[in-house]
This record gives C-alpha cells, structure tokens and sequence, in this order.
C-alpha cells in the first residue's frame, strides 16, 4: 500500500506562490535553486517535457528529482507514491552557475482518463554529510512544482462560487465541477466601489473539489457583493451576495 502524506493547504501557500501564483509564467526560486518553467503539463501528446534547474547560489547542491501523486481532500493535500510519472536525472549535482535539464514523462498512456491528472514534482538538496563535531544548522532547499497530465477529450473547465453561514462570519466556497484544475490569484469581495474582503492567494482547487475561504470581520454580505478573482483561466466575477 502507498504511503499517504497529508497536510493543510495553509501549509503549501508558500509552495504554491513560488511555483504557481504567476500562473506558469514566470521562473520560481527557493533561496539558490530556480526553476523554469514553473509547472509541468503532459498529455497523450505531449508525453515529455523538461524543466531547467540552475543553481544561482555560491556553493555546489546535490539535487534529488522526485514526483508524487496529488490528490485534496477536506481541506488537505494528500501526497502519495506513484510510478505514473518518471523523472530523468532522479539525482544531479549543480555547480554554481550551472543549468540541469531535468525531463519528466508519461510511464504509460494508459492513466490518461477523464479528469486531469494532478502530482506534484520535488527538487530537494541532500544535504552533505556535516564535519564530525560540527554543530551548525543545516538548511535543506526544496521546491514544488505542479505536474498535470490532460484528460482525455480535452479540458472542460467549470465550477461554482457561493457564500455561506458559519457561525457568526461568511464563507467564500468554490466546487471545481470541471475536469482540469483551478488556480487562484487574489481575489476579492467587492460591493460596488467598496471591497469587502482580500484574499491574497487562493491557491488550486483540483476537479471534483471544494475549498472555503472564511472572510474574516465579514458578518454579512449584501445581495449584490461579488466575487473578483484572478486564475489561470481567466478572471472571474461573480454575484455571491444575500447571506
């Protein structure tokens, strides 16, 4: 059985910023390692694509390649092993100033299916094996980069927003009903010229999944309060007040 990771979405945001926020367009970077393009995306034909690893920093890294499924649930990632996608080199060393090719690709076509596929791949340091005696901290980089694999009869995208009851505060809800991911900028409730609420960063929202947003000191919304959001699919507007 495959080990499962699970861990609150509020604890990728960071992830997720470097390596999404600008929606694919821009390389990402933890402290030394850049990573461009910032997201991987596969399909029945385009089974191989490769990302350019380079290490900006003033010391060798010893880099290790890695990709795990990804799947949300209840307001969590879930990480587990796979064997869909490979990666080549699993492991590389980078020089200062040096550039690595790093290729993943489709271990069969046979997980193509109706809804996109959703893994994430690692880029990790290993750490070198510290002098004896030696007591000083060692940082340890990772980076994340999303991988989806298209579905097949093409993307579907879809969803719905609304606002909810709870407790003495509202809600913003998104149900992903399409078959690719959503990916959310920032976004906010506005009223007219007045803006409600700021979210920053709304992070994905994978197909078939529901993510809540609570506004914070927003008690109520009037009937006519919107929803603006950016994504990588294009702005949205939508009305969500009445609660």
């Amino acid at each position: 059985m495959s080990r499962l990771w699970r861990l609150p979405l509020v604890q990728w945001l960071a992830a997720l910023v470097l390596c999404g926020a600008a929606f694919a367009s821009h390389p990402a970077s933890a402290s030394s390692i850049q990573v461009s393009p910032v997201r991987v995306e596969l399909s029945g034909d385009q089974p191989v694509m490769a990302i350019y690893v380079t290490n900006n920093g003033p010391a060798a890294l010893l880099v290790q390649a890695s990709v795990m499924s990804w799947a949300q649930a209840a307001g969590e990632d879930e990480y587990a092993a796979t064997r869909d996608v490979l990666v080549n080199p699993p492991q590389f060393r980078l020089e200062p100033g040096q550039q690595q090719l790093v290729r993943f690709g489709l271990a069969n076509r046979q997980i193509l299916g109706p809804n996109e596929g959703s893994y994430r791949a690692f880029l990790q340091e290993v750490p070198e094996t510290p002098p004896q005696g030696a007591t000083a901290l060692q940082t340890v980089l990772r980076i994340s980069v999303p991988v989806f694999i298209a579905p097949n009869g093409g993307a579907r995208p879809g969803g719905a927003w609304a606002a909810a009851k709870q407790g003495g505060s509202v809600v913003l809800r998104f149900q992903n009903t399409g078959n690719i991911h959503l990916q959310l900028g920032k976004m906010r409730v506005v009223d007219g010229e007045r803006t409600l609420a700021t979210i920053e960063v709304g992070g994905y929202v994978l197909p078939g999944q529901t993510r809540d947003w609570p506004l914070a000191g927003v008690g109520s919304l009037p009937a006519g309060a919107k929803i603006a959001a950016e994504s990588d699919q294009g702005g949205v507007e939508q009305v969500i007040g009445g609660h």
